[in-house]
C-alpha cells in the first residue's frame, strides 16, 4: 500500500477515535492503567526499549533482556508506569511513565534537569519547587499506527495522579507541536525554561506545568478562546476533566472548576464537581 493512502487511513482513523472519544458518553476500545504488578511493569519496559531503538532513541547494546539497561537509563528504577491496553486486540500499546525523586538526588533525579538546555531562570523556577512533589513526564511510547488518542489517555490518567498525589510541578522535555497543545489548554500553568534542542529528526521544548494551578489557568485559557475556537477546546477539555478525582483538588482550584462547569454549562453536563461524602 502506498505510504500516503496508509497516512491518509491513519489520520480518518485518529479523527473518528478524537470525535469519539470527545462526545459526552466517552467511548474509546482503549483502557489506561497504573502499572502495580510485575508483568504489566515488564511489559511496559519492553514496548519502551522497542519503540525507542526503532526510533534510534537507543542502541542494541543498551537493552538487555528485551529492557533497557539501568547504565542506559537509570531512571527507571525510581518511575511510576502507565499502560495503554487495546481491549479489542488485548495487547499492550503506549506506556508513559513519572519520574519520581530519587532519594539523596534532589532536582538531579530528573533526567530533564541534568541534560536539556535550561535557562538560569528555568532551573531557579524549577528549584523553587520541592523535588519531592515533582515528577518528570518522560518514556512516552506508543507502537507504530496506533491512534493518538493514546498519548492523550495517558497524559489524563498522569495529570490525575498528580493531582491525587499533591504533585506541585511537572517536568517535561516535549516536541514542539505537543507543547503547544499544552500550552492552549493549560495557559499560563505551562512555562518553557529551556532552549528547543533538536533530538533525533525532531526538536524538544523544556518546559514544566504548575499541577496545582492548572484547572485555573485551563478555565482562563478558555475563558480567552475566540468563538470559533471554543466547541473543539471545551471537548478536549471535558476529556481531560472527565474522572478527575475532586476529592484531591485544593478549594481554589475546586473553585476554578465550579465556575468553568457552571459558565459553560452546556459543554459539561456530567462532569462531576461535588466531592464525596466523605469529605
Amino acid at each position: 500500500m502506498p505510504k500516503y493512502i496508509a497516512k491518509l487511513r491513519y489520520k480518518l482513523r485518529d479523527l473518528v477515535d478524537y470525535l469519539r472519544a470527545f462526545q459526552k458518553d466517552e467511548y474509546s476500545s482503549f483502557k489506561v492503567m497504573e502499572v502495580e504488578g510485575d508483568d504489566y511493569l515488564v511489559a511496559a519496559k519492553k514496548l519502551h526499549a522497542k519503540v525507542y531503538l526503532d526510533r534510534g532513541f537507543i542502541r542494541e547494546q543498551d537493552i538487555v533482556d528485551g529492557i533497557i539497561s539501568p547504565s542506559a537509563d537509570p531512571h527507571q528504577m525510581h518511575s511510576k508506569y502507565f499502560v495503554v491496553i487495546d481491549t479489542k486486540a488485548s495487547r499492550m500499546v503506549a506506556t508513559a511513565r513519572q519520574i519520581e525523586l530519587r532519594q539523596g538526588r534532589g532536582h538531579h533525579s530528573f533526567a530533564m534537569v541534568k541534560k536539556a538546555n535550561l535557562y538560569k531562570r528555568g532551573l531557579k523556577l524549577i528549584r523553587k519547587h520541592d523535588p519531592a512533589k515533582s515528577i518528570e513526564i518522560s518514556g512516552l511510547a506508543k507502537e507504530r499506527g496506533v491512534s493518538k488518542i493514546a498519548p492523550l489517555l495517558l497524559y489524563r490518567a498522569m495529570w490525575h495522579r498528580s493531582l491525587r498525589e499533591k504533585h506541585t510541578l511537572w517536568l517535561m522535555a516535549s516536541d514542539v507541536r505537543l507543547f503547544i497543545r499544552l500550552k492552549l489548554l493549560f495557559g499560563k500553568s505551562i512555562t518553557k525554561v529551556g532552549r528547543v534542542t533538536p533530538y533525533y529528526g525532531g526538536n524538544v521544548v523544556p518546559s514544566i506545568m504548575c499541577v496545582q494551578e492548572s484547572i485555573t489557568d485551563l478555565k482562563k485559557s478558555l475563558d480567552s478562546t475566540p468563538w470559533f475556537e471554543r466547541p473543539l477546546r471545551h471537548r478536549i477539555a471535558r476529556f481531560m476533566l472527565n474522572g478527575l478525582p475532586i476529592d484531591s483538588l485544593s478549594a481554589k482550584e475546586r473553585k476554578a472548576l465550579e465556575q468553568l462547569v457552571s459558565t459553560y454549562k452546556p459543554f459539561y453536563s456530567g462532569i462531576s464537581i461535588k466531592p464525596s461524602k466523605d469529605t
